[in-house]
Order: structure tokens, then C-alpha cells, then sequence
């Protein structure tokens, strides 16, 4: 099951988590926790990676596909480690995911099992 918030609560929970960022300016790493509602969903990653500001530097989220892990890292280039989660066996995608880095020419570690994948960047 995936859910999908409306434009509303998106933006207040984006107001929300900007201002929570802008008061505590040592907050390093976001563990995003959707699995009770579903991964999250093409739609509700523009508002996650607004979210993100350039101070978050590791996050934890859980995803259901390929296109929402590429539009995380695209978005948000200035994390030294990132974890997908997933409530189903996404290894295929890991693996594109894993490749397509490498095609990128970026320096990274990886953990990949069969529910998720961890990534460390060498920034």
C-alpha cells in the first residue's frame, strides 16, 4: 500500500521540517519512517528532498523503486551516506542503482541485501 499526502500537508510538513532545520543547525541525519503507510512514492519525493537541506549528511528512507533512489542521490548530492529500505526485495533495482553510481564515476562503498541498500560517498 502506498499513500499519498496532499499538496497541503506536503507543504506544511515541508514548512514544518525547514524550520526545525533552520533552529537546529546540528542536525546531521534524517531517518525517514513511512513503513506503516507504504513506501514512498514518486509524488512525495519532491517533498522529501526539500526537506533535505545541505546540512543533512546521512539519511534513511524507506522507497519502492528505482526512480524514487535515483531522484533522491540527484537531488541531494551532498550526502556522505544514504539507506534505502523497502518492504519488498528490490535487489534488482540495488544492482542499477549500484551501476548506474559507477557510470556516474562516483566513489562509493556498498552493503546491499535483499530489503536494503547503504551507500557511503567519498566526498
Amino acid at each position: 500500500m502506498d499513500i499519498t499526502f496532499d499538496q497541503n500537508f506536503l507543504h506544511q510538513i515541508s514548512l514544518f521540517f525547514n524550520n526545525l532545520l533552520k533552529q537546529a543547525y546540528n542536525i546531521r541525519k534524517i531517518n525517514i519512517l513511512f513503513p506503516l503507510f507504504g513506501d514512498i512514492t514518486e509524488k512525495n519525493t519532491e517533498t522529501i528532498c526539500s526537506i533535505l537541506s545541505n546540512q543533512v549528511k546521512h539519511l534513511i528512507v524507506y522507497v519502492h523503486n528505482l526512480i524514487v533512489m535515483k531522484m533522491i542521490l540527484e537531488r541531494n548530492e551532498n550526502l556522505f551516506s544514504v539507506t534505502f529500505n523497502s518492504s519488498q526485495d528490490l535487489s534488482n533495482d540495488y544492482d542499477e542503482i549500484i551501476l548506474w553510481l559507477k557510470q556516474k564515476k562516483l566513489q562509493f562503498i556498498h552493503l546491499k541485501y535483499d530489503f536494503s541498500l547503504s551507500i557511503w560517498f567519498d566526498h
